[in-house]
């Protein structure tokens, strides 16, 4: 099973997330279960901008909060000018097969047409 999340947010970044319940962790015993999610930036906008950070926040549905903050995504704080798109794929562990998960990313404007 899998969930679909869009948002367009201010300068005109649409961003897609699609999480998916993969089963219980490979690593085996009480490691949990695992997760898969896929985020998509598309840029909508006139502005070409850099995606500067990013911050998670998966809930279990215990409630146990696992937080996940660093500069870009996987490694990457990718520059999309107007027209273009970047997806990156990873994942997480839960305690639990059902669960929550919310997140924030920030993008500096580098340059708009005039």
């Amino acid at each position: 099973r899998s969930e679909r999340a869009v948002k367009l947010g201010p300068v005109g970044i649409r961003t897609t997330v699609v999480s998916r319940y993969r089963g219980p962790s490979p690593r085996g015993g009480d490691a949990g279960h695992a997760w898969s999610y896929s985020v998509e930036f598309a840029n909508e906008g006139r502005a070409t901008v850099q995606l500067l950070s990013r911050r998670w926040a998966f809930r279990d549905a215990g409630g146990d909060v696992t937080a996940v903050a660093g500069p870009g995504a996987v490694g990457e704080t990718k520059v999309l000018r107007p027209g273009e798109a970047w997806r990156y794929d990873s994942g997480t562990t839960l305690a639990t097969t059902t669960g929550s998960m919310s997140g924030r990313f920030v993008f500096e404007v580098l340059e708009t047409p005039a």
